[in-house]
């Protein structure tokens, strides 16, 4: 019975109160927006408006179909624009790193001053998923691991390297050290983030392998909280070294790499193969990278 050019006729009158301002508005001709106008109310079967009332003056069906518009019309809005864009309007992402806002959010906050209002950006629990499920079954579009997968489906685009470090307080024992072995551990208590040990490199690459567990193991959730608990020397913790370096040029913590030849790390933003060519996650891992390489 109408289309979405009569519903934008009407939110034009409704706001401009003028058929010359309306049609103005639309880049009409006077004849060509009397015509519609005329077309629409023969199809309804009265008039939408008193015609010569200022304010217009919309009819109760008049009034109805302008209700309908000020729903339909930003919905139709919105759908146009993803239509248009090209890529994607929502992108949800995982981050299997704590520290990993450290750098994160500033990569956030330039990418969503390139886009419109109506892009979202939303996280996932990493204890819900892993890596590979969240991207597999589409709950995420976006996975910041240091663990690529041999997996045909996804794609593992290298964000930067980053090297796991020990952090303690100026005042600990093993400051004395160059470089921090497993046996170093046994007696001390191991700060970490409240994620499965099977996620934490400290363990499962330098620890587990040499048949290595700590005295105590605590978990904490903020980084902020984690790093003054080891300045407080109530225990020590492995961390990226980027995540602390500016504790350390505080004089709050010390760091000592990991064995004698330190425990360097690569960070990935992994991703669907099929969603490779969207231009909004291209740019957002472009711009991740861009942040992560100014630490």
């Amino acid at each position: 019975m109408f289309e979405l050019k009569h519903l934008k006729t009407l939110s034009s009158l409704s706001r401009t109160h003028s058929l010359a301002n309306t049609a103005r508005e639309l880049s009409m001709t006077h004849s060509a927006l009397s015509h519609q106008i005329r077309d629409l109310e023969n199809k309804i079967g009265c008039s939408l408006f008193e015609r010569k009332s200022m304010p217009i003056n919309f009819s109760v069906k008049g009034k109805i179909l302008l209700e309908l518009a000020e729903q339909v019309l930003p919905l139709a809005s919105k759908a146009e624009q993803s239509l248009l864009s090209n890529g994607l309007m929502l992108l949800r992402m995982s981050v299997e790193c704590h520290a990993c806002f450290q750098w994160l959010v500033p990569a956030i906050k330039a990418f969503k001053s390139t886009t419109g209002p109506d892009f979202e950006i939303d996280f996932i629990s990493e204890t819900i998923y892993s890596s590979e499920q969240a991207l597999l079954q589409k709950q995420a579009e976006i996975v910041f691991t240091s663990d690529a997968l041999d997996n045909p489906n996804l794609v593992y685009e290298q964000i930067g390297e980053f090297e796991m470090v020990l952090v303690m307080s100026p005042q600990h024992e093993l400051v004395q050290k160059s470089f921090i072995t497993p046996p170093d551990l046994l007696g001390q208590t191991l700060l970490t983030y409240p994620v499965d040990s099977q996620k934490l490199d400290v363990f499962r690459l330098f620890l587990q392998p040499a048949g290595i567990n700590p005295k105590q193991c605590r978990k904490v959730s903020e980084n902020n909280v984690l790093v003054q608990m080891v300045a407080a020397d109530m225990g020590v913790a492995a961390l990226p070294y980027w995540a602390v370096s500016h504790y350390q040029q505080q004089g709050l913590v010390i760091t000592r790499p990991l064995t004698e030849t330190g425990m360097i790390r690569k960070l990935y933003g992994a991703f669907r193969a099929e969603d490779g060519t969207d231009d909004n996650l291209q740019r957002f891992i472009q711009m991740s990278k861009e942040q992560f390489g100014r630490l």
